[in-house]
């Protein structure tokens, strides 16, 4: 399988033929917004930290391990779409809990249910 990344202004630019599939993921570049969200956020709270000592943000993509039992990877998958990854380390969780279940809540752009149906 052969993946092909087309920029597109909307899912209207993307013409598509009956034995074509295109699929919405995450990428570098979602990583890299999700982080200056999170940093804007910093910054308008007055928090003196940078994104990467509160945040872990990664790409990730679900799959099944032999035994067939969902299963989160991170990386990307040439099969299955990507999406961002928000934890907050340790030593901030009681700090930015809800902030990570919003920016959590994004990904609803990358990843359904009904990819696997």
């Amino acid at each position: 399988m052969h993946s092909v990344t087309i920029p597109v202004h909307s899912f209207i630019d993307v013409i598509t033929n009956s034995s074509s599939e295109t699929f919405v993921t995450a990428g570098d570049k979602t990583v890299e917004t999700f982080k200056s969200l999170l940093k804007l956020f910093l910054e308008s709270a007055g928090q003196p930290h940078e994104v990467d000592e509160v945040f872990d943000v990664q790409l990730v993509y679900k799959d099944w391990d032999d035994a067939g039992h969902e299963i989160e990877k991170v990386g990307t998958s040439d099969y299955r779409p990507s999406y961002v990854r928000v934890t907050v380390k340790d030593s901030h969780k009681e700090n930015y809990g809800a902030l990570v279940k919003v920016m959590n809540q994004l990904n609803t752009s990358f990843w359904s249910q009904e990819y696997y149906s």
